[in-house]
C-alpha cells in the first residue's frame, strides 16, 4: 500500500530538474512498478504529458511513435528517475490538480486504421475517476488489485486513478501472466483484496484453470465487486464464471482510449 500524491512530488522536481517542462511529452517504456503510478501523478503535477509504451512493443512500432510525437526524454529503465539530481529550488512547484492541464496521452489500438495518440487531462481523468468510484462502489474500505499492463487505461483508471481519488488501498501484484495464473488468487487473498478487476480472457483463464479449493471458493465468493473490462463480455464467459465461482462479473465497458461513455451494469 501506498500514498501516491505527496511522494510523486519528488519524481516531479526530478523531471523539472532535467528540463522537461508543461506540454513536453515523456515516453515511459518500462515495466510495472510502484515508481511507475507516481510519474504519472508527477505529471499531473507539473503538466509534462506522460505516453505509456508497452515495453515490448515492436521496434518498427517504437520507432514510428518516436518519429510522429518527437519526445523530449524517454524512461526506458526505472534506474533513469533514481540518477536525476534534485534542483532544490524547485521545491515549491505547484500540484495544483484542479487545472485542466494535459497528463497523459495514450495510443488507440490500431483497430480502425493506424493508432492515434489520445491525449487526456487531469481533470478529464480526475471527474471521471470521481463519477465511476461512486457508481462502483469504490471508496475508503476498498483495496483494489493492480495486476494489468500499467501503460494500459485500465491500469491507468480502474485500478490506480480510481482508488486513488476514493482514498482506497492498492495491492501491487505482478502484470497477469500465463505463469501467474496458477497463484493468481494468493496476492488477493494474503492482503485482503476486495476488489478486482479482469477482463474477459482472464476470467476464461482463471476458470479453465482453477481447480477446487475451500479457501480460495470462499474468498472469491467474499470480494465485494468483480469487474469485467478491456473489451465486450460474452454471456458465455459470464455464464462460466458464474457457474464456477458462484459470483457474477459486473461488466464495465466503453470507449476507455478516448474517454467516452462507460457502461457499467452489477448482475
Amino acid at each position: 500500500y501506498f500514498e501516491c500524491w505527496t511522494e510523486a512530488k519528488e519524481i516531479a522536481i526530478k523531471l523539472l530538474s532535467i528540463g522537461l517542462k508543461e506540454g513536453d511529452f515523456l515516453i515511459l517504456k518500462i515495466e510495472n512498478s510502484e515508481d511507475y503510478l507516481k510519474l504519472y501523478i508527477a505529471c499531473m503535477q507539473t503538466g509534462i504529458i506522460a505516453c505509456p509504451i508497452d515495453p515490448d512493443l515492436p521496434s518498427e512500432r517504437y520507432d514510428a511513435i518516436l518519429n510522429e510525437i518527437r519526445p523530449t526524454y524517454v524512461i526506458d529503465n526505472i534506474q533513469k528517475i533514481y540518477d536525476i539530481e534534485i534542483n532544490d529550488t524547485l521545491d515549491n512547484i505547484s500540484v495544483n490538480n484542479e487545472e485542466n492541464r494535459n497528463c497523459v496521452m495514450l495510443f488507440s489500438s490500431g483497430t480502425t486504421g493506424d493508432p492515434k495518440g489520445i491525449v487526456h487531462s487531469v481533470m478529464s481523468l480526475i471527474t471521471s475517476a470521481e463519477s465511476f468510484s461512486q457508481l462502483s462502489g469504490i471508496d475508503t474500505k476498498t483495496i483494489a488489485y493492480h495486476h494489468f499492463p500499467m501503460f494500459y487505461m485500465a491500469g491507468i483508471f480502474n485500478m490506480f486513478l480510481c482508488p486513488m481519488v476514493s482514498g482506497s488501498k492498492i495491492v501491487l501484484g505482478k502484470r497477469f501472466s500465463r505463469e501467474q495464473m496458477l497463484n493468481f488468487w494468493d496476492i488477493p487473498m494474503k492482503n485482503g483484496v476486495n476488489n478486482l478487476t479482469l477482463t474477459p480472457t482472464m476470467a476464461i483463464s482463471l476458470v479453465k484453470i482453477y481447480r477446487h479449493d475451500n479457501s480460495i471458493m470462499k474468498y472469491i465468493q467474499s470480494i465485494d465487486s468483480i469487474i469485467s473490462t478491456g473489451s465486450y463480455l460474452h454471456k458465455s464467459i459470464f455464464d462460466d464464471f458464474k457457474m464456477k465461482f458462484s459470483v457474477p462479473l459486473q461488466t464495465c465497458y466503453g470507449v476507455t482510449e478516448a474517454g467516452g461513455t462507460i457502461t457499467f451494469m452489477s448482475n
